[in-house]
């Protein structure tokens, strides 16, 4: 379970500023609402236990149901040998002003720093170009080289089960600021109103059952029989 107070300070994770990127109350909602794991993300989470090792026993019996993984236990034996010399599921944290950032690397080496995601379409990984899509590794950089003073390489390991797509992000100094910058927003926001224009794009928001704004303005539908065609 994440923690999202610790010592009286305020946590922030790569998710909660991803969310509030979208949308502020989606950072609010995000942090007090447990959200179930989607299909996409279970075979997220079986694929990271097949690689690195589960994190609890039971952990892939847990997400795989009554699931056929043969297709993600074929890939894994690809993906093991990207992953040397380093540690699995490794904690980072820093403070900053009156916060702290914190987050777990999938996999944790001197010089790079891992994470291993899985999709159904490795063409929406090559369209990516907004910040907002690569706030882990702004996030996790930054953490880490305020704890040991390197830069370090970020590299997303990329797998549709078949292929394997590996994305390098180059992070330097400079793009530090860009992520400070988005944490002071947040610091300073007193109200986390909505992006309503969020809640029903291509990725619609996992949060709209719960979400009074989205039920307000899209809640309910008021047609006039007159005028319908």
């Amino acid at each position: 379970m994440r923690e999202y107070t610790k010592a009286g300070k305020l946590v922030i994770h790569s998710t909660d500023l991803q969310n509030y990127l979208m949308c502020p109350k989606k950072f609010t909602l995000g942090r007090r609402v447990e959200v179930h794991p989607t299909l996409a993300m279970r075979d997220g989470l079986i694929l990271e236990a097949l690689v690195y090792g589960e994190k609890k026993q039971g952990d892939i019996e847990k997400h795989k149901g009554k699931k056929n993984i043969s297709q993600l236990e074929g890939i894994t034996e690809k993906l093991k040998p990207i992953f040397v010399d380093g540690k699995s599921f490794w904690r980072i944290e820093t403070e900053y002003k009156d916060v702290l950032l914190s987050g777990e690397v999938d996999y944790y080496t001197n010089d790079i720093l891992f994470d291993l995601k899985h999709t159904k379409n490795l063409d929406y990984w090559r369209a990516k170009i907004s910040k907002s899509d690569f706030v882990q590794s702004v996030f996790y950089t930054y953490i880490d080289y305020k704890n040991t003073g390197k830069l370090k390489e970020f590299k997303y390991i990329v797998t549709d089960g078949t292929e394997i797509l590996p994305v390098n992000v180059e992070v330097t100094e400079g793009d530090f600021g860009w992520l400070l910058e988005n944490v002071d927003v947040i610091i300073a926001d007193a109200f986390f109103s909505p992006n309503l224009d969020a809640c029903n794009g291509k990725f619609p928001c996992f949060y709209r059952g719960v979400c009074d704004s989205y039920k307000e303005k899209f809640g309910e539908i008021n047609l006039k029989f007159s005028e319908l065609i």
